[in-house]
């Protein structure tokens, strides 16, 4: 049985006593601050997973253009999802594993894999955005032409067709009486 507490001497590091208690068991020190940061991104990766599996099975009704853009959209996001959690549960781990608080050379390279992982989160992000806004750019693009090709439809249509004068309103008939 592992008893946990709050350690308020050393913020950001959790550390396995070698003193034991009256019933012999060890208590590790937890920082709760990284715990709640691990667990919270581990949840946002997870909701982030599950919004865009849901995505993917209401996309039946995608038109034929969009849907490749929209598969490699999902697979990118979903990519970022399954990194987001990795890196949460790296976050919460690390107060957990023994080998990371006992030896610097492993929470080196403990910290520089959740470094890594944060830099190719944010770098899935950065594609993301940049591939959103070219599709975006190439849809707008194609909006204006087909837009244009119908005002210019719409203008040989008027010019075809011969304009009349307004028509005046006929007089309105009385029936002989006055007010």
């Amino acid at each position: 049985m592992i008893i946990l507490r709050l350690s308020g001497q050393r913020p950001l590091t959790a550390e396995l006593e070698t003193s034991t208690t009256r019933q012999g068991v060890g208590i590790m020190k937890i920082d709760y601050v990284s715990a709640a940061v691990g667990i919270s991104v581990f949840a946002c990766g997870c909701l982030l997973w599950s919004w865009q599996k849901r995505q993917q099975t209401n996309s039946a009704n995608e038109p034929d253009v969009d849907r490749p853009f929209r598969q490699q959209q999902r697979a990118r996001r979903t990519q970022t999802a399954a990194v987001m959690a990795a890196l949460g549960l790296l976050i919460l781990l690390s107060d957990f594993l023994p080998l990371v608080t006992r030896s610097a050379f492993a929470a080196t390279w403990y910290i520089l894999a959740m470094l890594f992982l944060a830099v190719w989160l944010l770098l899935l992000g950065l594609g993301d955005a940049i591939a959103s806004r070219i599709h975006l750019g190439k849809s707008l693009r194609k909006d204006r032409q087909t837009r244009h090709s119908l005002q210019t439809a719409l203008a040989e249509y008027r010019d075809r067709t011969p304009r009349t004068a307004p028509r005046a309103e006929p007089p309105a008939q009385s029936d002989g009486r006055s007010l």
